[in-house]
């Protein structure tokens, strides 16, 4: 007697979901995945990724990859990429050769690396003109270009203009430098957040001095200077900043020779604390002031400008002003949401208003937050956030709504690295309307926090499910890539023939487009089509040269007499292809020049050690083989009922086929197990000896759609999966359950 046929329904509906106890779940939910998508009414192994930039030149040795980011500009499309080298951060511009290599060109200021940082962040402003890195140590830096001109290879990021221009609360800010954890476009000016002010090192006072050039300093012990060090002097006495500076041209004990003259120490002598800090020595780690909760903001820049201004007490200061967040705690993020910068910290959320008087604020709640800049993403005008306990939707009012709660959320915070989470990023993958949410998984492996691990977000359908990240992945963007290699020459042709004339289009390697047009004589013979059509094309020399005048073929369908149907086939000599033929280095999935980034296209792509990544291409791990899997646990298909599972069925497609192989590669194995009946706790299917494995393979390829699996058990566990480099599908499952029994 045939069983009841149970189909899974809607399999691509539910996605994953892991908060609800799985043997509440529907048949269509899923309780863990890898490596898989949820669309088109299947579920379908994801892609994987591929190295892009190949051998790039201009890079140091060894990369360790903290930032990147894609800068299009007026001029040139160029990716920023800053890398770890020998314990300090350096940036670098990238761009792509004609061989699509990546072209590197080291922009690290003049002044040396960066501090090493974890907390890179980057913002474009002024229409792309000008791209800003910031560390959250140093001020923020940034490149303009003129319209009309390339980055030559000596451009360097520089300091802000006018960045310390208000250095807030201290009788020596000339030698404080002020850092921000946030720093974001606004329109046509700047917003700065989570700011601290830093004193440069201060060095012994100077007790006597010399007049003269070169000048000689003695200081009250021995300082920590060198021949080239730099050194200014303040007087607390009379408040009196010494704006000279003056280069150490010899050290003896605590006497100091200056190249500088030291006249100007004479200003100094009405006081005999003479503070002096060491110019050169670049930002210690000692901290004037926390200004976590405060907000500034420049003056308003002209177009193709940076703004110049940030102190508000300034003539003509404008827009730029400094804002105390009393309440709100440490700033986290600021992100503009329809027109308003949106001000984060760990539990609040602000609106800013700027006018030309300045700065206001508007609280919206504080229930809510954000972990860091990297956490808040602007989508469809609203704000995807990774708060301290959930992940949700924020439109700009007080309407929040949670995408992941009794699904995913659990999940997500208990896997979340409990040190490096501050380092989760989210980008958005066009290509298949998704949310990708990067973060450091809690893994063993993983002690140092690095992005292993994404949760992502389908927003048409509404579904979860998870992706591996390449090793040592610490950052990533979305943008546009090189290409894999566009077809040698393509040949579309078409025939208008009612009125006798044959049109050819030529599509050649480097894009260009050319169109010839030809008669032929009435009747419209096959002989005279081909005729007309090798003479038209013979002045293409690519063409030409591989398809000869035998090789033209015409098939013709009299619909009537005076306007036949006629189709032109072309055999290319080279290949024996039937055109519209394609020969040299060609990539199906980026078919555009090696030398050519498609800003039509978006990717995903990751940075870490020595590499650059692009995801959603290949079904491989930069070319390895991985894993991707579906595992239902505890499913009942009816309350408090012992069930027999007669047989399996599903619909698949793909280069992986279901087998009765259990190591062939590539072959999509399909395993159903036994649960405890006393117990709704998953069972790992990792244990083959176990007394209540029932492991099922489909036999042959694509040749039976079920297997026969009789399994008798309250709650049974699906696992389906795949480790290989080859494609899958599954379109439809189906069980079979006989006569079973109550317990």
């Amino acid at each position: 007697m045939a069983g009841q046929i149970i189909p899974f329904e809607g399999i691509d509906k539910l996605g994953f979901i892991s908060d609800t106890p799985a043997v509440n779940l529907p048949m269509g939910a899923w309780s863990d995945v890898n490596n898989v998508r949820f669309d088109d009414g299947s579920i379908s192994k994801m892609k994987g990724h591929i190295e892009i930039f190949g051998s790039a030149t201009g890079f140091a040795a060894t990369l360790d990859i903290q930032h990147i980011v894609y800068w299009e500009n007026p001029n040139e499309r160029l990716y920023v990429v800053i890398s770890r080298e020998s314990g300090s951060d350096k940036v670098y511009t990238v761009s792509v050769n004609g061989s699509g290599n990546g072209v590197a060109v080291d922009r690290t200021p003049t002044s040396g690396s960066f501090t090493a940082s974890d907390a890179w962040s980057s913002t474009l402003f002024n229409g792309g003109y000008s791209v800003i890195i910031n560390n959250g140590i140093e001020q923020p830096h940034h490149i303009t270009v003129s319209l009309g001109t390339d980055l030559s290879s000596s451009t360097k990021f520089t300091a802000l203009t006018g960045w310390e221009s208000y250095a807030s609360g201290t009788i020596i800010s000339g030698q404080v430098s002020v850092s921000c954890g946030v720093i974001v476009s606004a329109g046509n000016l700047l917003i700065a957040g989570d700011l601290t002010e830093r004193s440069k090192p201060v060095l012994p006072a100077i007790t006597s001095f010399t007049s003269a050039n070169p000048g000689v300093a003695t200081f009250a012990s021995s300082p920590s200077l060198s021949n080239g060090d730099r050194f200014t002097v303040y007087n607390s006495a009379t408040d009196n900043f010494n704006s000279v500076e003056y280069t150490v041209n010899g050290v003896n004990g605590n006497v100091i020779t200056t190249t500088t003259n030291t006249t100007s120490f004479s200003a100094f002598s009405a006081g005999n604390d003479l503070i002096t800090f060491n110019t050169s020595a670049g930002i210690s780690k000692v901290i004037v002031r926390n200004l976590n909760g405060v907000v500034r903001s420049s003056s308003v820049a002209s177009p193709g400008t940076i703004p110049i201004n940030w102190d508000p007490f300034a003539v003509g200061a404008g827009t730029a002003d400094e804002l105390n967040l009393a309440d709100s705690g440490r700033i986290t993020a600021i992100r503009n949401l329809r027109g308003s910068p949106i001000v984060y910290t760990n539990n609040s959320i602000t609106q800013l208003r700027v006018s030309g008087s300045g700065l206001s604020s508007i609280p919206v709640t504080t229930e809510y937050g954000a972990q860091s800049q990297s956490s808040v993403f602007e989508f469809k005008g609203n704000h995807i956030v990774i708060g301290s306990n959930d992940i949700y939707q924020f439109n700009g009012t007080a309407n929040v709504t949670s995408l992941s709660d009794t699904r995913v959320r659990k999940y997500f915070f208990n896997d979340l690295h409990p040190t490096s989470f501050r380092k989760s990023k989210i980008v958005r993958n066009q290509q298949h309307d998704e949310i990708w949410i990067a973060y450091p998984s809690n893994s063993s492996s993983n002690s140092v926090g690095l992005l292993d691990k994404a949760l992502v977000w389908s927003y048409q359908n509404n579904t979860w499910t998870k992706r591996d990240l390449p090793s040592n992945t610490t950052t990533l963007t979305a943008g546009p890539i090189p290409g894999g290699g566009a077809p040698a020459d393509t040949y579309a042709f078409t025939t208008q023939s009612a009125n006798g004339s044959v049109k050819v289009t030529v599509t050649a390697s480097d894009g260009s487009l050319t169109e010839l047009e030809g008669s032929v004589s009435a009747g419209h013979s096959s002989s005279q089509v081909a005729t007309a059509f090798h003479n038209l094309i013979s002045v293409q020399s690519d063409f030409n040269s591989r398809v000869s005048g035998s090789n033209v073929l015409v098939d013709k369908n009299p619909t009537s007499n005076n306007a036949p149907s006629i189709s032109v086939r072309v055999v290319d000599t080279s290949t024996t292809t039937i055109s519209p033929s394609t020969t040299g280095s060609f990539d199906s999935e980026r078919p555009w020049g090696l030398g050519t980034i498609n800003q039509a296209k978006n990717f995903v792509c990751f940075g870490g050690a020595n590499k650059i990544y692009a995801a959603d291409l290949t079904y491989g791990f930069a070319g390895s083989s991985y894993q991707s899997y579906v595992l239902k646990s505890n499913m009942e298909a009816a309350p408090h009922v012992t069930d027999s599972v007669e047989a399996l069925y599903m619909q698949t497609s793909g280069t992986a086929e279901a087998t009765n192989s259990e190591t062939a590669a590539g072959e999509l194995n399909v395993q159903l197990r036994r649960s405890n009946n006393s117990a709704y706790q998953p069972i790992s299917f990792t244990t083959s000896t176990d007394n209540l494995d029932y492991p099922f393979r489909f036999a042959g390829e694509n040749a039976n759609y079920k297997v026969d699996t009789r399994i008798v058990s309250r709650l049974v566990n699906l696992k389906i999966s795949n480790t290989s480099t080859l494609q899958w599908d599954i379109h439809g499952i189906s069980v079979s359950l006989g006569a079973g029994g109550t317990r």
